[in-house]
């Protein structure tokens, strides 16, 4: 999200909705071969949660800016049998977005801008719900979660001037590099590979 259009830097907080899921790849290897199928296939659904923090910018000129960002982001997914989510994957990490915004410098209170930039996230929570009828059970999955994450932010919004403050709307992609889960995860001759999928939605004010 972006806040300057002069040279300068300013600090700011964001708040808003992300809706995740996570791709997942069944490696199957036989011999020299590698078969790839997608496993849980259509049962996997998007899971809403909460994604917001800080964010410093920094515009080195009035097209360009630089902007770091410490951000909690709730991921995870939810997998549905029989017509209703059974299984709840909730993967929770702090984010430490850095941005490059391009923006189009119009003489006007409405400025549109895009940005790109690699994200590094530490897993603080995971965790599995699973349904059963009115019952519910939970287990933690700490020991089979890679405590970092590497991901890459894609996005664009509108930044719009009111009383000397800067509003923000930030729509946001963020898929995920790197398997979430730890290696040895899978049996004999299977290699599973989790990636975290987000799509966010922000709302920001910038001091």
């Amino acid at each position: 999200m972006d806040v300057k259009y002069a040279m300068g830097s300013s600090i700011g907080l964001a708040a808003g909705l992300a809706h995740s899921g996570i791709a997942q790849r069944l490696i199957a290897i036989s011999g020299d071969s590698a078969f790839l199928h997608t496993g849980l296939g259509e049962l996997i659904d998007w899971k809403a949660g909460f994604c917001g923090g800080f964010f410093m910018s920094y515009a080195v000129n009035d097209w360009f800016t630089v902007q770091p960002e410490l951000l909690y982001s709730m991921k995870g997914m939810k997998i549905g049998m029989f017509g209703f989510s059974a299984l709840s994957f909730s993967l929770d990490y702090i984010e430490v977005p850095v941005l490059a915004i391009a923006r189009l410098p119009l003489e006007s209170r409405l400025k549109p801008f895009v940005y790109a930039g690699p994200v590094l996230g530490f897993n603080v929570r995971s965790n599995m719900s699973i349904g059963l009828f009115d019952d519910e059970y939970d287990a933690d999955l700490t020991e089979y979660v890679k405590t970092t994450e590497f991901s890459l932010a894609l996005g664009g919004g509108i930044n719009v001037a009111v009383a000397g403050r800067n509003l923000i709307l930030d729509f946001r992609y963020v898929p995920g590099l790197t398997n979430v889960l730890d290696e040895e995860i899978g049996e004999a001759g299977e290699s599973i590979e989790w990636k975290n999928d987000t799509i966010s939605i922000l709302a920001g004010l910038a001091f």
